[in-house]
């Protein structure tokens, strides 16, 4: 699957949890696994039945870093996310 590919999915896939109340406000984060160690993740504040490919965050899996985009930063909870795709390299997403 492409980078672009998993954004959409993941745009795609927040959207519907939230249209299914599985989440409500901005409550949830979602993340994907992107190739070069890299993960996608939704970013704070944002409820994410607004998520779009316009306020996704990429982050490094191994170092952490990240850079806004816009006014957008990743959920408070990137690390945790972070650090589950790094311990389980067969995992694509993390969803809570």
């Amino acid at each position: 699957m492409t980078e672009e590919e998993t954004r959409k999915q993941l745009v795609r896939y927040s959207r519907r949890a939230y249209d299914r109340h599985l989440v409500g406000g901005t409550g949830g984060n979602f993340s994907a696994r992107l190739d070069g160690g890299q993960l996608v993740i939704t970013a704070s504040g944002v409820s994410l039945g607004d998520t779009s490919l316009e306020n996704l965050i990429t982050v490094d899996i191994e170092s952490g870093d990240w850079e806004p985009v816009g006014d957008y930063v990743p959920s408070k909870e990137y690390l945790y996310h972070a650090a589950i795709l790094h311990r389980r390299p067969d995992a694509g997403a993390v969803l809570h």
